[in-house]
Parts: structure tokens; C-alpha cells; sequence
């Protein structure tokens, strides 16, 4: 019975290994390259341009000018055509 148990210790991590190894190589480089993006260009400039703006300061990072800056270009809204008036209502019946 002990036997059993340790075999499941040691096939259970080396089968999550083996699965691990699998995993396509282009799924993997994207995770770290979106993880190393966060951590050097994304955490950064919070700190340096969000966190100062909202207590009145200046943004520190040299990418945005000023805090009324926006840090993406504003796309503008799309025109949209106002919705037709509704259909009159019919006129009262005077049948008594």
C-alpha cells in the first residue's frame, strides 16, 4: 500500500511536468512578454503619471506632458441618427 502512495507522489509532479513541457512554446513567450510589459512600462507609469495627477501633481515618466493629457488618442464617437418620432396615437373613438 505504501508503495502505491509513493508512486502517486512522485508520477503525479512528474506527469504536471510533462504537461508543462507540452504546452506550445508560442503560448508561453506571450505570457512572459505581456508579464515583462507590465512590470517595466505598464506598473511605471501609474506611479509616475496616475498616482501624481489624481493628488494635483505633475506626471514624472516624460511621456505624458500634462495630466489632462490623455496617454491613447480619443477616437471620436460615431455619428449615430436620431430614432424616428413614434407613429401619432390614434385619435379617441366619440361612439356612445
Amino acid at each position: 500500500m505504501a508503495l502505491i502512495s509513493k508512486s502517486i507522489r512522485v508520477a503525479f509532479p512528474l506527469g504536471a511536468l510533462a504537461a508543462a513541457a507540452l504546452a506550445p512554446a508560442s503560448a508561453r513567450a506571450d505570457f512572459f512578454d505581456d508579464a515583462r510589459k507590465t512590470f517595466t512600462t505598464d506598473i511605471p507609469h501609474f506611479f509616475q503619471d496616475d498616482v501624481p495627477c489624481a493628488f494635483g501633481g505633475k506626471p514624472t515618466s516624460g511621456t505624458k506632458a500634462s495630466c489632462n493629457q490623455a496617454s491613447q488618442p480619443v477616437k471620436p464617437a460615431p455619428k449615430v441618427e436620431p430614432a424616428p418620432p413614434p407613429p401619432p396615437s390614434p385619435p379617441p373613438s366619440t361612439d356612445q
